[in-house]
């Protein structure tokens, strides 16, 4: 897989609905374990020691930061931040 196709499954990762944790995007180092968790998760697709998977999160995330700082970024995740809320207020209407 390119490098683009990394970033944009990387980006869609960070603000999936299965994500579930809310990511502190001025926080570079919980954006890069969590760039390093979604690596590990995909792993079958590539197969790298977590050395390797380390750095090669750490190429991503120059990209990651300047996609998430953008105004694109910005909307895609304040959109999912509020579906992630929605979310969890209807979760716990159903357990109420």
């Amino acid at each position: 897989m390119a490098k683009s196709e990394w970033l944009e499954k990387i980006k869609r990762l960070l603000c999936s609905k299965q994500s579930g944790l809310v990511l502190d995007l001025s926080d570079a180092n919980a954006v890069l374990a969590r760039i390093v968790e979604i690596l590990k998760e995909n792993r079958g697709e590539i197969n790298l020691p977590d050395i390797e998977l380390e750095a090669l999160a750490r190429t991503f995330l120059p990209d990651i930061l300047a996609f998430f700082s953008s105004p694109e970024g910005k909307a895609e995740y304040e959109a999912w931040q509020k579906e992630a809320t929605l979310k969890t207020e209807s979760d716990r209407k159903e357990t109420a």
